[in-house]
Protein backbone atom coordinates (compact mmCIF):
# COMPACT_ATOMS: atom_id res chain seq x y z
CA UNK A 1 0.00 0.00 0.00
CA UNK A 2 3.00 2.32 0.39
CA UNK A 3 3.27 2.89 -3.37
CA UNK A 4 -0.44 3.62 -3.68
CA UNK A 5 -0.31 6.14 -0.82
CA UNK A 6 2.69 7.85 -2.39
CA UNK A 7 0.86 8.20 -5.69
CA UNK A 8 -2.34 9.51 -4.13
CA UNK A 9 -0.48 12.08 -2.03
CA UNK A 10 -1.97 14.10 0.78
CA UNK A 11 -5.11 15.21 -1.06
CA UNK A 12 -7.91 13.10 0.38
CA UNK A 13 -10.13 13.53 -2.66
CA UNK A 14 -7.68 11.46 -4.72
CA UNK A 15 -8.19 8.40 -2.53
CA UNK A 16 -11.95 8.95 -2.60
CA UNK A 17 -11.98 9.24 -6.37
CA UNK A 18 -9.84 6.16 -6.87
CA UNK A 19 -12.22 4.10 -4.75
CA UNK A 20 -15.39 5.70 -6.14
CA UNK A 21 -14.42 5.20 -9.78
CA UNK A 22 -13.74 1.51 -9.14
CA UNK A 23 -17.46 0.97 -8.54
CA UNK A 24 -17.80 -0.76 -11.90
CA UNK A 25 -16.20 -3.87 -10.39
CA UNK A 26 -19.26 -4.50 -8.21
CA UNK A 27 -21.92 -2.44 -9.98
CA UNK A 28 -24.21 -5.36 -10.73
CA UNK A 29 -24.02 -8.41 -13.00
CA UNK A 30 -20.31 -8.90 -12.26
CA UNK A 31 -19.52 -12.62 -12.49
CA UNK A 32 -16.72 -15.07 -11.89
CA UNK A 33 -17.94 -18.42 -13.09
CA UNK A 34 -17.02 -21.62 -14.87
CA UNK A 35 -19.02 -24.16 -16.85
CA UNK A 36 -19.43 -27.59 -15.26
CA UNK A 37 -17.42 -29.16 -18.09
CA UNK A 38 -14.92 -26.28 -18.42
CA UNK A 39 -11.49 -27.34 -19.66
CA UNK A 40 -9.06 -27.42 -16.72
CA UNK A 41 -11.68 -25.61 -14.64
CA UNK A 42 -11.27 -22.48 -16.74
CA UNK A 43 -13.06 -19.58 -15.06
CA UNK A 44 -14.69 -16.58 -16.74
CA UNK A 45 -14.64 -13.14 -15.22
CA UNK A 46 -17.09 -10.56 -16.50
CA UNK A 47 -18.13 -6.98 -15.79
CA UNK A 48 -20.78 -5.11 -17.75
CA UNK A 49 -20.17 -1.73 -19.32
CA UNK A 50 -23.15 -0.16 -17.55
CA UNK A 51 -26.83 -0.86 -16.86
CA UNK A 52 -28.03 0.60 -20.15
CA UNK A 53 -25.17 -1.10 -22.03
CA UNK A 54 -25.36 -4.48 -20.29
CA UNK A 55 -22.56 -6.11 -22.28
CA UNK A 56 -19.62 -7.97 -20.81
CA UNK A 57 -16.16 -6.60 -21.52
CA UNK A 58 -16.76 -4.09 -24.28
CA UNK A 59 -13.14 -4.01 -25.36
CA UNK A 60 -13.08 -0.36 -26.42
CA UNK A 61 -13.72 0.58 -22.79
CA UNK A 62 -11.91 -2.36 -21.24
CA UNK A 63 -8.65 -0.86 -22.56
CA UNK A 64 -9.26 1.86 -19.97
CA UNK A 65 -10.87 -0.17 -17.18
CA UNK A 66 -8.16 -2.82 -17.29
CA UNK A 67 -5.69 -0.27 -15.92
CA UNK A 68 -7.48 -0.45 -12.59
CA UNK A 69 -8.29 -4.16 -12.64
CA UNK A 70 -4.80 -5.28 -13.68
CA UNK A 71 -3.18 -3.34 -10.89
CA UNK A 72 -4.96 -5.19 -8.11
CA UNK A 73 -6.35 -8.31 -9.83
CA UNK A 74 -3.90 -9.17 -12.64
CA UNK A 75 -5.24 -12.69 -13.13
CA UNK A 76 -8.73 -11.34 -13.78
CA UNK A 77 -7.42 -8.81 -16.30
CA UNK A 78 -5.40 -11.52 -18.01
CA UNK A 79 -8.48 -13.73 -18.31
CA UNK A 80 -10.25 -11.00 -20.28
CA UNK A 81 -7.30 -10.62 -22.66
CA UNK A 82 -7.25 -14.41 -23.06
CA UNK A 83 -10.98 -14.60 -23.85
CA UNK A 84 -10.84 -11.83 -26.46
CA UNK A 85 -7.77 -13.32 -28.14
CA UNK A 86 -9.44 -16.72 -28.31
CA UNK A 87 -12.56 -15.29 -29.95
CA UNK A 88 -10.42 -13.33 -32.39
CA UNK A 89 -9.07 -16.57 -33.84
CA UNK A 90 -12.44 -18.38 -33.86
CA UNK A 91 -14.72 -17.14 -36.63
CA UNK A 92 -18.50 -17.05 -36.10
CA UNK A 93 -20.34 -16.64 -39.40
CA UNK A 94 -23.81 -16.41 -37.83
CA UNK A 95 -25.58 -13.15 -38.66
CA UNK A 96 -26.79 -10.25 -36.55
CA UNK A 97 -29.13 -7.47 -37.64
CA UNK A 98 -28.05 -3.85 -37.43
CA UNK A 99 -30.26 -2.00 -34.98
CA UNK A 100 -30.78 1.09 -37.16
CA UNK A 101 -30.65 0.08 -40.84
CA UNK A 102 -31.59 -3.63 -40.50
CA UNK A 103 -28.63 -4.86 -42.59
CA UNK A 104 -27.03 -8.15 -41.63
CA UNK A 105 -23.42 -8.68 -40.62
CA UNK A 106 -21.40 -11.62 -39.34
CA UNK A 107 -21.22 -12.02 -35.58
CA UNK A 108 -17.43 -12.31 -35.54
CA UNK A 109 -15.39 -12.76 -38.74
CA UNK A 110 -11.98 -14.41 -38.64
CA UNK A 111 -9.11 -12.33 -37.19
CA UNK A 112 -11.39 -9.58 -35.87
CA UNK A 113 -11.42 -8.89 -32.16
CA UNK A 114 -14.97 -8.89 -30.77
CA UNK A 115 -16.47 -5.69 -29.41
CA UNK A 116 -17.97 -7.53 -26.43
CA UNK A 117 -18.56 -10.98 -24.97
CA UNK A 118 -22.35 -10.47 -25.06
CA UNK A 119 -24.72 -9.72 -22.22
CA UNK A 120 -26.69 -11.69 -19.62
CA UNK A 121 -29.63 -12.00 -22.02
CA UNK A 122 -27.67 -14.22 -24.43
CA UNK A 123 -24.91 -16.74 -23.79
CA UNK A 124 -21.99 -14.86 -22.21
CA UNK A 125 -18.48 -16.10 -23.03
CA UNK A 126 -19.87 -18.58 -25.56
CA UNK A 127 -20.80 -16.18 -28.34
CA UNK A 128 -19.76 -12.56 -28.93
CA UNK A 129 -20.85 -9.15 -30.18
CA UNK A 130 -24.28 -8.33 -28.84
CA UNK A 131 -23.63 -4.71 -29.79
CA UNK A 132 -25.61 -3.83 -32.93
CA UNK A 133 -25.83 -0.02 -32.92
CA UNK A 134 -22.92 -0.16 -35.39
CA UNK A 135 -21.11 -2.98 -37.14
CA UNK A 136 -18.27 -3.31 -34.64
CA UNK A 137 -16.41 -5.69 -36.94
CA UNK A 138 -15.48 -2.62 -39.03
CA UNK A 139 -13.99 -0.66 -36.15
CA UNK A 140 -10.33 0.32 -36.29
CA UNK A 141 -9.52 0.55 -32.58
CA UNK A 142 -10.61 -2.90 -31.36
CA UNK A 143 -7.87 -4.89 -33.12
CA UNK A 144 -5.24 -2.58 -31.64
CA UNK A 145 -6.25 -3.43 -28.10
CA UNK A 146 -5.20 -7.13 -27.77
CA UNK A 147 -1.50 -6.35 -28.28
CA UNK A 148 -1.63 -3.62 -25.64
CA UNK A 149 -3.58 -5.67 -23.09
CA UNK A 150 -1.53 -8.83 -23.59
CA UNK A 151 1.76 -6.97 -23.33
CA UNK A 152 0.65 -5.30 -20.10
CA UNK A 153 -0.78 -8.42 -18.46
CA UNK A 154 2.25 -10.65 -19.03
CA UNK A 155 4.18 -8.73 -16.37
CA UNK A 156 2.05 -10.38 -13.69
CA UNK A 157 1.18 -13.64 -15.45
CA UNK A 158 4.45 -14.69 -17.08
CA UNK A 159 6.20 -14.94 -20.43
CA UNK A 160 4.77 -18.34 -21.40
CA UNK A 161 1.24 -16.99 -21.11
CA UNK A 162 2.17 -14.09 -23.36
CA UNK A 163 3.81 -16.27 -26.00
CA UNK A 164 0.66 -18.38 -26.19
CA UNK A 165 -1.32 -15.25 -27.08
CA UNK A 166 1.04 -14.09 -29.84
CA UNK A 167 -0.83 -15.75 -32.75
CA UNK A 168 -3.89 -13.66 -31.88
CA UNK A 169 -1.81 -10.48 -31.76
CA UNK A 170 -0.28 -11.22 -35.16
CA UNK A 171 -3.70 -11.94 -36.65
CA UNK A 172 -5.20 -8.75 -35.18
CA UNK A 173 -2.47 -6.47 -36.48
CA UNK A 174 -2.39 -8.31 -39.80
CA UNK A 175 -6.11 -7.72 -40.29
CA UNK A 176 -5.72 -3.96 -39.81
CA UNK A 177 -2.95 -3.74 -42.42
CA UNK A 178 -5.63 -3.63 -45.14
CA UNK A 179 -6.55 -0.16 -43.88
CA UNK A 180 -3.02 1.18 -44.46
CA UNK A 181 -3.74 2.96 -47.73
CA UNK A 182 -0.45 4.73 -48.43
CA UNK A 183 3.23 4.64 -47.49
CA UNK A 184 2.64 6.38 -44.15
CA UNK A 185 2.22 3.08 -42.33
CA UNK A 186 -0.90 4.41 -40.60
CA UNK A 187 -4.35 2.84 -40.69
CA UNK A 188 -7.18 5.06 -41.90
CA UNK A 189 -10.79 5.42 -40.79
CA UNK A 190 -13.58 5.15 -43.34
CA UNK A 191 -15.62 8.31 -42.65
CA UNK A 192 -18.16 6.61 -40.37
CA UNK A 193 -18.19 6.27 -36.57
CA UNK A 194 -15.86 3.25 -36.84
CA UNK A 195 -14.38 3.39 -33.33
CA UNK A 196 -15.50 3.65 -29.72
CA UNK A 197 -16.99 7.14 -30.10
CA UNK A 198 -19.75 5.62 -32.14
CA UNK A 199 -21.59 8.83 -32.98
CA UNK A 200 -18.56 10.76 -34.21
CA UNK A 201 -17.69 10.13 -37.90
CA UNK A 202 -13.93 9.97 -38.52
CA UNK A 203 -12.14 9.83 -41.88
CA UNK A 204 -8.57 9.31 -43.02
CA UNK A 205 -5.70 9.24 -40.55
CA UNK A 206 -7.03 9.90 -37.04
CA UNK A 207 -5.44 10.91 -33.76
CA UNK A 208 -7.37 8.28 -31.75
CA UNK A 209 -7.00 5.14 -33.86
CA UNK A 210 -3.65 6.27 -35.27
CA UNK A 211 -2.16 6.63 -31.80
CA UNK A 212 -3.48 3.24 -30.69
CA UNK A 213 -2.17 1.70 -33.90
CA UNK A 214 1.39 2.94 -33.35
CA UNK A 215 1.33 1.75 -29.74
CA UNK A 216 -0.03 -1.63 -30.89
CA UNK A 217 2.75 -2.00 -33.48
CA UNK A 218 5.35 -1.32 -30.80
CA UNK A 219 3.74 -3.78 -28.38
CA UNK A 220 3.37 -6.33 -31.19
CA UNK A 221 7.05 -6.02 -32.09
CA UNK A 222 8.05 -6.80 -28.49
CA UNK A 223 5.74 -9.81 -28.46
CA UNK A 224 7.06 -10.99 -31.84
CA UNK A 225 10.62 -10.78 -30.56
CA UNK A 226 9.77 -12.92 -27.57
CA UNK A 227 8.05 -15.43 -29.87
CA UNK A 228 11.13 -15.60 -32.12
CA UNK A 229 9.34 -14.06 -35.14
CA UNK A 230 12.29 -11.89 -36.14
CA UNK A 231 11.03 -10.85 -39.59
CA UNK A 232 7.85 -9.48 -38.05
CA UNK A 233 9.84 -7.61 -35.37
CA UNK A 234 11.75 -5.74 -38.06
CA UNK A 235 8.67 -5.06 -40.18
CA UNK A 236 6.48 -3.73 -37.38
CA UNK A 237 9.27 -1.68 -35.80
CA UNK A 238 10.02 0.01 -39.11
CA UNK A 239 6.34 0.60 -39.78
CA UNK A 240 5.83 2.16 -36.34
CA UNK A 241 8.71 4.57 -36.95
CA UNK A 242 7.25 5.57 -40.32
CA UNK A 243 3.78 5.92 -38.89
CA UNK A 244 5.03 8.08 -36.03
CA UNK A 245 6.52 10.61 -38.45
CA UNK A 246 3.33 10.75 -40.52
CA UNK A 247 1.13 10.95 -37.41
CA UNK A 248 2.89 14.08 -36.22
CA UNK A 249 3.14 15.70 -39.65
CA UNK A 250 -0.49 15.15 -40.65
CA UNK A 251 -2.30 15.71 -37.37
CA UNK A 252 -0.48 18.29 -35.25
CA UNK A 253 -1.70 21.78 -36.12
CA UNK A 254 0.65 23.63 -33.79
CA UNK A 255 -1.83 23.72 -30.91
CA UNK A 256 -3.32 20.22 -30.69
CA UNK A 257 -3.66 16.99 -32.66
CA UNK A 258 -6.53 17.20 -35.12
CA UNK A 259 -9.37 14.70 -34.95
CA UNK A 260 -8.52 13.31 -38.40
CA UNK A 261 -7.42 14.32 -41.90
CA UNK A 262 -10.57 13.82 -43.94
CA UNK A 263 -13.86 14.64 -42.20
CA UNK A 264 -15.81 17.76 -41.19
CA UNK A 265 -14.76 17.36 -37.54
CA UNK A 266 -11.05 17.49 -38.35
CA UNK A 267 -10.17 20.77 -36.65
CA UNK A 268 -12.03 20.13 -33.39
CA UNK A 269 -10.04 19.66 -30.20
CA UNK A 270 -10.66 16.16 -28.82
CA UNK A 271 -10.17 15.17 -25.20
CA UNK A 272 -8.76 11.70 -25.96
CA UNK A 273 -6.25 12.73 -28.61
CA UNK A 274 -3.24 11.46 -26.62
CA UNK A 275 -4.47 8.06 -25.44
CA UNK A 276 -2.01 6.22 -27.71
CA UNK A 277 0.83 8.36 -26.38
CA UNK A 278 -0.19 7.65 -22.79
CA UNK A 279 -0.29 3.88 -23.33
CA UNK A 280 2.98 3.78 -25.29
CA UNK A 281 4.79 5.68 -22.56
CA UNK A 282 3.11 3.73 -19.75
CA UNK A 283 4.14 0.41 -21.32
CA UNK A 284 7.73 1.54 -21.82
CA UNK A 285 7.79 2.07 -25.59
CA UNK A 286 8.90 5.70 -25.49
CA UNK A 287 7.14 8.72 -26.93
CA UNK A 288 4.96 8.76 -30.05
CA UNK A 289 5.02 12.57 -30.14
CA UNK A 290 7.55 15.07 -28.82
CA UNK A 291 7.29 16.16 -25.22
CA UNK A 292 6.75 19.77 -26.27
CA UNK A 293 3.90 18.88 -28.64
CA UNK A 294 2.25 16.76 -25.94
CA UNK A 295 2.40 19.64 -23.47
CA UNK A 296 1.06 22.05 -26.06
CA UNK A 297 -1.86 19.73 -26.87
CA UNK A 298 -2.66 19.22 -23.19
CA UNK A 299 -2.59 22.97 -22.63
CA UNK A 300 -5.11 23.37 -25.48
CA UNK A 301 -7.40 20.66 -24.10
CA UNK A 302 -7.30 22.25 -20.66
CA UNK A 303 -8.04 25.72 -22.03
CA UNK A 304 -10.57 24.88 -24.75
CA UNK A 305 -12.35 21.78 -23.48
CA UNK A 306 -12.17 22.31 -19.72
CA UNK A 307 -12.09 26.04 -19.01
CA UNK A 308 -13.97 27.44 -22.02
CA UNK A 309 -16.37 24.79 -23.32
CA UNK A 310 -16.67 22.98 -19.97
CA UNK A 311 -16.90 26.09 -17.85
CA UNK A 312 -14.34 24.67 -15.41
CA UNK A 313 -16.77 21.90 -14.40
CA UNK A 314 -15.26 19.18 -16.57
CA UNK A 315 -13.72 18.73 -20.00
CA UNK A 316 -16.11 18.28 -22.92
CA UNK A 317 -15.33 15.60 -25.48
CA UNK A 318 -14.96 17.94 -28.45
CA UNK A 319 -14.56 21.68 -28.61
CA UNK A 320 -14.65 23.95 -31.65
CA UNK A 321 -17.30 22.13 -33.70
CA UNK A 322 -18.55 24.31 -36.54
CA UNK A 323 -22.01 24.21 -38.10
CA UNK A 324 -20.83 22.02 -40.97
CA UNK A 325 -19.49 19.46 -38.53
CA UNK A 326 -22.64 19.48 -36.42
CA UNK A 327 -24.78 18.97 -39.52
CA UNK A 328 -23.28 15.54 -40.23
CA UNK A 329 -23.58 14.12 -36.72
CA UNK A 330 -25.85 11.03 -36.55
CA UNK A 331 -28.04 12.37 -33.71
CA UNK A 332 -29.47 15.57 -35.15
CA UNK A 333 -32.08 15.73 -32.40
CA UNK A 334 -29.24 16.21 -29.91
CA UNK A 335 -25.90 17.20 -31.42
CA UNK A 336 -24.34 17.35 -27.95
CA UNK A 337 -24.34 13.54 -27.81
CA UNK A 338 -20.69 12.44 -27.39
CA UNK A 339 -19.50 15.91 -28.43
CA UNK A 340 -20.18 18.65 -25.88
CA UNK A 341 -20.98 16.29 -23.02
CA UNK A 342 -18.88 16.37 -19.88
CA UNK A 343 -18.01 12.75 -19.16
CA UNK A 344 -16.43 12.42 -15.71
CA UNK A 345 -14.54 9.32 -16.79
CA UNK A 346 -12.83 11.15 -19.64
CA UNK A 347 -12.12 14.11 -17.37
CA UNK A 348 -10.51 11.74 -14.87
CA UNK A 349 -8.46 10.12 -17.64
CA UNK A 350 -7.27 13.57 -18.67
CA UNK A 351 -6.35 14.31 -15.06
CA UNK A 352 -4.36 11.10 -14.87
CA UNK A 353 -2.48 11.96 -18.05
CA UNK A 354 -1.64 15.36 -16.60
CA UNK A 355 -0.40 13.86 -13.36
CA UNK A 356 1.35 10.71 -14.54
CA UNK A 357 4.01 11.09 -17.12
CA UNK A 358 2.63 13.34 -19.85
CA UNK A 359 2.28 16.76 -18.31
CA UNK A 360 3.90 16.99 -14.92
CA UNK A 361 4.56 20.66 -15.67
CA UNK A 362 0.95 21.51 -14.86
CA UNK A 363 0.19 20.48 -11.25
CA UNK A 364 -2.26 23.35 -10.61
CA UNK A 365 -4.34 22.45 -13.64
CA UNK A 366 -4.32 18.82 -12.55
CA UNK A 367 -5.63 19.69 -9.11
CA UNK A 368 -8.37 21.83 -10.61
CA UNK A 369 -9.43 18.92 -12.81
CA UNK A 370 -9.41 16.66 -9.74
CA UNK A 371 -11.75 18.98 -7.91
CA UNK A 372 -14.05 19.40 -10.91
CA UNK A 373 -14.37 15.71 -11.70
CA UNK A 374 -15.09 14.81 -8.10
CA UNK A 375 -17.48 17.61 -7.18
CA UNK A 376 -19.48 18.45 -10.30
CA UNK A 377 -22.41 16.36 -11.57
CA UNK A 378 -22.34 14.58 -14.91
CA UNK A 379 -24.09 16.40 -17.74
CA UNK A 380 -25.07 13.08 -19.31
CA UNK A 381 -25.90 10.34 -16.81
CA UNK A 382 -25.87 7.41 -19.23
CA UNK A 383 -22.60 8.42 -20.85
CA UNK A 384 -21.17 9.03 -17.39
CA UNK A 385 -21.86 5.42 -16.54
CA UNK A 386 -20.55 4.16 -19.85
CA UNK A 387 -17.24 5.97 -19.70
CA UNK A 388 -16.57 6.08 -15.98
CA UNK A 389 -14.46 2.93 -16.43
CA UNK A 390 -11.90 5.15 -18.09
CA UNK A 391 -11.04 6.89 -14.87
CA UNK A 392 -9.16 4.22 -13.00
Amino acid sequence: MTGIAAELGDALHRAGQAIDEAYFLVDGLTVLTAAIDATEGRARFGIIECHDYALYHTLDLWIYAAEGVARFFPELAASVARDHSDYLLAADSALRRHRWDSTLFAVNPQDICPHDLVGPGEDPFVTANSYTCRDGTRWKDLNCDPALCIYREWQAIGADWRRDRYPAVKAAIGHLQQFVLDDSGLIQNDGTPDQTFDNIPIGGVSRYCGGLWIAALLAGARLAEEAGDIDTVSRWTEQAARAQVAYNARLFNGAWFRVDTNAPLSEACFIEQLLGLFLARRLGFGDIVTDDDAHTAMRSIYQRNFLEAGGGEGAVSLSGLGQKAQAILPHQDDTSFQTSEIQPGSTSALRRSLRNGICMRRPKQCERLCSASSLKPATSPSRHRRHSTEAV
